[in-house]
């Protein structure tokens, strides 16, 4: 991880994933999404429209509020969760 300070706000400070950090986490998603990909190949299609759905309402409902959406996140594969029901609860 790499930490820099805010240049507006001296209580901040900015926190990222470092090259190496970026690696790794790239690594992880590849290892959580075989594994995902590998059960969900035992579901029908039609299950698994209902089990996004069920899923969809579970994590909706975890939280009410940015804070309670930060804590859920786990930061997952971005580019495949431009719908994230997480995000579409922020203010």
């Amino acid at each position: 991880m790499a930490k820099s300070p805010s240049p507006s706000d001296r209580r901040v400070v900015h926190v990222s994933l470092t090259s190496r950090g970026q690696v790794e986490r790239t690594k992880l998603l590849g290892l959580r999404n075989a594994a995902v990909s590998e059960l969900l190949s035992k579901v029908s299609a039609d299950d698994r429209v209902v089990l996004e759905r069920a899923a969809d309402n579970i994590l909706s409902s975890l939280f009410s509020d940015l804070h309670g959406g930060l804590a859920i996140c786990r930061l997952c594969d971005q580019a495949r969760c431009a719908d994230c029901p997480v995000g579409h609860h922020r203010p």
